[in-house]
């Protein structure tokens, strides 16, 4: 049992207050905190409800030392950390002052280039305070990577003697992403001026990266592609799942993940707007003083040109419809021979909204975050520093999201290609 601070009054602290309150074992005390408090109470009136008695309170967690007064009141043993990402390393500073463990489903500032020494995201610069306190702090505790490591770690020992690729498929909805026509060249874009895209196709200069005979990989954006068992074609995309696999299972020696898409046309931005802002020292970015501000012309053109749309950038758009699923394709050997298993988590968008009044990804990314916290009140994930759940037994999660109702389908399937 924990005394839980949750930090942030959203659907999922409303889904984890109810399991808590339905299942006291995990708890001796909880706290719900956030800028606004009265949202705070909302809950605490619903926890009441439910024959339960918590305290609910404002905080900033930009401010951590004026937040240690409430922290000294509460006294928390588990920290939860349900604000945005960004707000991730004020909230484990906070953990930190508290002396308590920490919990959160998000990943903040992953780098772009994965690699076995660097740090999987800015909350690991924190290890070494939370080994000093001999507390622990767990992040990324959502689908991916908490959910897809839980699945690969429990496959490799029960159907895999060795595993040689892993391919991770991300279906966001059930429509097929159609075509998008080409951006009027005669429309120039903030993105066409704005360094360091200038004269080039927007979206398409970045690298994203695989892992290759266990070393990452960096590829140029929409030249990878690979057919899905259904057929539907795929581009390797970025995620951080790749550097929490170099990290944590470097046994998985290769792998991608992969993203319906369609490849946009190159856009040529109009050249002859772009000569005659740069005759004007319009695409200057040398600051200038103007009346009381110094700014840089091009930073002016930037913001007053119109953004281009996501459609037209990427080619297709996310949508809420539809069924969203994540597909895991393993290959590897059992018994000397060499086998491909699809392993599919999927949940039907339009009836999730229906019934938990959010997205099928977003239901599935709190029902791990909750399992999680489960596990932390029981010290079933108890080991001083920061890590992702992949640093600890993997049937511990699994199971519990069996249990948790996210089913896991499992059938022979074909590797990628």
């Amino acid at each position: 049992m924990k005394r839980i601070l949750i930090l942030g009054c959203n659907d999922i602290a409303k889904r984890l207050l109810l399991t808590l309150c339905e299942e006291p074992i995990y708890h001796s005390a909880i706290c719900i905190a956030s800028r606004n408090k009265e949202d705070c109470d909302e809950l605490r009136e619903l926890a009441m409800s439910k024959g339960e008695r918590i305290t609910t309170a404002g905080i900033d967690v930009h401010n951590v030392s004026g937040a240690m007064m409430m922290i000294r009141i509460t006294a928390p043993e588990l920290v939860i950390n349900l604000l945005p990402p960004e707000m991730s390393p004020n909230a484990l500073e906070l953990a930190i002052q508290a002396n308590a463990s920490y919990l959160d489903g998000a990943l903040f500032n992953v780098p772009k280039e994965p690699t076995s020494t660097s740090l999987l995201s800015e909350q690991f610069e924190s290890f070494g305070k939370f080994r000093n306190i001999n507390k622990t702090a767990v992040v990324g505790a959502g689908l991916n990577p908490a959910g897809i490591t839980a699945i690969l770690g429990r496959v490799a020992k029960r159907d895999f003697s060795e595993i040689s690729r892993v391919d991770i498929v991300e279906v966001k909805s059930g429509t097929p992403p159609k075509a998008q026509s080409k951006a009027p060249e005669e429309i120039l874009y903030s993105e066409d001026v704005k360094k360091p895209v200038m004269n080039s196709a927007a979206g398409n200069d970045q690298p994203v990266f695989t892992i290759e005979n266990g070393v990452p990989k960096a590829e140029e954006a929409f030249t990878v592609k690979a057919l899905s068992a259904d057929g539907t074609t795929c581009y390797v995309s970025d995620n951080e799942i790749i550097t929490d696999l170099i990290k944590e299972i470097p046994s998985v020696k290769n792998s991608r993940y992969l993203t319906p898409g369609v490849k946009p046309e190159k856009r040529n931005p109009p050249q002859d707007l772009i000569d005659t802002l740069s005759k004007l020292g319009l695409l200057s970015e040398t600051k200038i003083k103007v009346g009381d501000a110094m700014v840089a012309p091009l930073d002016v053109v930037a913001e007053v040109l119109p953004k281009m749309k996501a459609s037209e950038q990427n080619g297709s758009e996310e949508a809420l419809t539809g069924t969203y699923s994540l597909e895991l394709y393993v290959t590897g050997k059992k018994n000397g021979e060499e086998i491909t298993k699809l392993y599919r988590i999927s949940g039907d968008n339009d009836k999730s909204i229906k019934d938990n009044g959010c997205d099928a990804l977003r239901y599935m990314n709190g029902t791990i975050l909750i399992e999680s916290c489960k596990l932390m009140c029981n010290d079933k994930w108890n080991k001083p520093g920061v890590y992702t759940p992949a640093a600890f037994d993997s049937d511990l999660l699994y199971n519990a999201m069996i249990k948790a109702g996210i089913k896991i389908e499992e059938s022979d399937s074909k590797p990628i290609i």
